[in-house]
């Protein structure tokens, strides 16, 4: 097996103890892989999940326990492994979720065989599914007016009228991916995400840069791996930090059809909003959503030069992943609704 075939992982923990059961099974699914170190990043967790894992797998040959002392996020946590082991780190590692298991570890040799055929591609994934076999992520488009569609999300396989063996998309989820260090190293920081961005900002900014410096993003039509998808995050974090998200990417990302003044201001935050009220039916949870929105609003004034840097100009990409119009997008989010 040549070197180009050994992949280094990283994988992040955060107070996960109480879901134990499945850390622990989507860590052994990960050490299937052909990796060569598995670093797991702990987040000063403080519930005994670190020790969990330091009993576990802490003498498994390749794994490599880290442990923060404080809570910088999922982005953060990555960014941090990536920058400290940079030089040492395969040409493609991948990203993981600690709540995902891997289905078929084999096929990732295939996926790995994409990488060799093309340098061009920046992250890979295959088709993410719920335990309950519907589909929780076969990547994300970003339509004309930066409105962003789950394909397929909450269908069947069969439901998913995918044909081809593998398809470009804006971005594929962070969950689990496929990354060509290569194409970090044109990222402005020189890492995998924005420092700032904790979570909800990390993989759509990380695709749509790639895009931009020439590097795909590429979904293979094959369930990968099971999601349970935020297990260890308490309902009112995960919607104050989807708002806050949602607020910056509002500012980042420059639609293709219309200039940005106040039409495309006022359509996008209704489109965030929208996206809160959706997800977010309890009075508690909206509430943190709305104060996650205004945090993000603050946090792109406070931080514009930073988060200028990570401007996604859809022009850009327009040509290099055929962004659909705003009615097929549109009837495809309601369809996966």
């Amino acid at each position: 097996m040549s070197n180009d075939k050994i992949i280094d992982g990283i994988v992040v923990n955060y107070n996960s103890y109480h879901v134990r059961h499945v850390v622990e099974k989507s860590i052994s699914s990960l050490l299937d892989l052909p990796f060569r170190r598995l670093y797991i990043v702990d987040n000063a967790s403080k519930d005994g999940s670190y020790e969990f894992l330091e009993s576990n797998f802490s003498d498994e040959h390749g794994v490599i326990l880290v442990r923060l002392g404080s809570n910088i996020g999922y982005a953060g946590a990555i960014n941090y492994i990536y920058s400290r082991f940079r030089d040492s780190l395969t040409r493609i590692f991948f990203i993981a979720n600690n709540d995902l298991i891997i289905l078929e570890p084999a096929r990732i040799m295939g996926f790995l065989k994409m990488f060799e055929s093309s340098s061009r591609i920046g992250a890979l994934s295959g088709i993410l599914t719920y335990p309950t076999g519907r589909i929780y992520s076969a990547g994300f488009l970003l339509n004309d007016l930066a409105l962003l569609v789950n394909i397929c999300q909450a269908r069947t396989l069969d439901e998913c009228e995918v044909k081809d063996a593998f398809f470009f998309v804006s971005f594929v989820s962070g969950a689990f991916a496929l990354i060509n260090r290569m194409a970090v190293e044109m990222m402005p920081e020189r890492t995998p995400f924005p420092s700032r961005g904790f979570m909800y900002l990390d993989d759509i900014v990380m695709g749509g840069k790639f895009w931009e410096k020439g590097f795909a993003s590429v979904i293979v039509s094959e369930p990968i791996a099971l999601h349970y998808e935020s297990l260890s995050m308490h309902s009112g974090t995960k919607a104050f930090l989807l708002g806050r998200a949602l607020a910056v990417q509002r500012r980042i990302i420059k639609p293709c059809l219309i200039d940005r003044g106040l039409v495309n201001k006022i359509i996008l935050e209704t489109y965030s909003r929208m996206v809160g009220f959706r997800l977010f039916r309890e009075k508690s949870t909206m509430y943190s959503f709305k104060r996650g929105f205004h945090a993000g609003l603050k946090e792109y004034e406070t931080n514009k030069g930073y988060w200028d840097k990570y401007s996604i100009n859809l022009k850009n990409i327009y040509h290099l992943h055929g962004i659909q119009g705003l009615v097929e997008r549109i009837s495809e989010y309601v369809r996966a609704r």
